[in-house]
């Protein structure tokens, strides 16, 4: 099998001939200590390492509001964004940026703006095409990749705190921004089909699930969001494309209801918020595809402790099919070259079928 036919025989929680093995974001630092570790110059892991490939794409899913610059420094930069949002970024730190304000306070700020939001060939930007045919010229599960609606209104237009208290206060004005974003993904899935593009799954981000657990309680999520994720995944699932739901945070609460609602798989399992694949898989089998788990604070130890990690959930995480090997994040500096070798050479040892 190639890295296509590897990845979706397992989101569709069948048996390929190995486990997918694959990772999605490595730390700039990480790459540059690579290469003094023995990474050659201009080789990329996934393809050193042999392994397999998730391809992303999307459009431009903003307000389409004009970027301002407000304040720069050597260090950091302060700018509105083009949901009219304000966020610090540093300059030379791999850290998420610091949100100061946000665009939307009010149902009346909403009613302004949501107009901003009608779907046009225009968000796929000029290069969108091009990139297609890139990606697809490459060996990888090719994915339209965009913010979860959900998400997308505590992230980006109302901020955590406004966005969470009126889910309670008027949830209705949150229903009405979660089906717009909601139509906005069905139709320009549709404006990119349209045009010849083929894709193989739709990864949606959107971090509801903290250390501790969700954001919101179950029955919040079967009154507001439920809805919006079975549109979405009925949707999809009647063209045979698998949905991804990327969530940091405790999932543990969270994946019944988004087997509920028909996600294909989760994504990346942190376990340092309490997420043990193991345990995953013994109490859900194969209802749901489980993406990642594998501690990058582990892989940062002794061979013995990097072994350990990989081979014990590999092998069970494994069983019955269902499983794409995976970091429970991203991957750090504190990894190093020689234990990345490793943990890859471990799951392909004990991920054959």
């Amino acid at each position: 099998m190639n890295s296509r036919e590897r990845i979706r025989k397992a989101l569709e929680l069948g048996i390929p001939d190995r486990v997918p093995i694959t990772e999605t974001n490595f730390w700039p630092e990480t790459i540059e200590k690579w290469h003094r570790e023995g990474l050659p110059a201009n080789v990329d892991p996934l393809d050193y390492l042999c392994m397999d490939r998730f391809l992303f794409l999307s459009y431009d899913d903003t307000l389409g509001l004009k970027e301002r610059i407000l304040e720069e420094t050597e260090k950091t930069i302060i700018k509105v964004d083009s949901d009219g949002a304000t966020f610090k970024y540093w300059k030379k730190v791999y850290a998420p940026p610091m949100p100061l304000d946000f665009l939307i306070k009010s149902r009346d700020d909403w009613l302004r703006y949501r107009e901003h939001l009608k779907p046009d060939e225009k968000r796929l930007g000029k290069d969108f095409v091009k990139k297609y045919e890139e990606l697809r010229r490459r060996d990888g599960f090719l994915c339209l990749s965009q913010r979860e609606p959900c998400w997308k209104v505590l992230a980006a237009l109302m901020g955590m705190t406004r966005g969470l208290m009126m889910m309670h206060k008027d949830p209705g004005l949150v229903c009405d921004m979660m089906d717009i974003y909601t139509s906005l993904l069905l139709e320009m899935y549709e404006i990119i089909t349209d045009k010849g593009m083929e894709i193989d799954g739709i990864w949606l981000r959107g971090d509801l699930a903290y250390k501790n657990g969700m954001l919101f309680s179950p029955r919040l999520y079967d009154d507001l969001l439920y809805p919006h994720h079975k549109r979405i995944t009925d949707f999809f699932r009647s063209k045979g494309i698998p949905v991804i739901h990327h969530i940091d945070g405790d999932v543990r609460q969270y994946i019944p209801l988004i087997i509920k609602s028909g996600f294909s798989a989760v994504q990346p399992l942190e376990s340092r918020a309490n997420n043990d694949v193991r345990e995953l898989k013994e109490k859900w089998d194969t209802k749901i595809c489980f993406i990642g788990n594998i501690s990058v604070e582990a892989l940062s130890r002794s061979r013995k402790q990097v072994e350990e990690e990989v081979r014990s959930k590999v092998l069970k995480a494994k069983e019955g099919g269902g499983y794409i090997f995976h970091s429970d994040h991203s991957i750090p500096p504190t990894v190093s070259w020689e234990n990345y070798i490793y943990a890859i050479k471990i799951a392909k040892e004990v991920g054959q079928y």
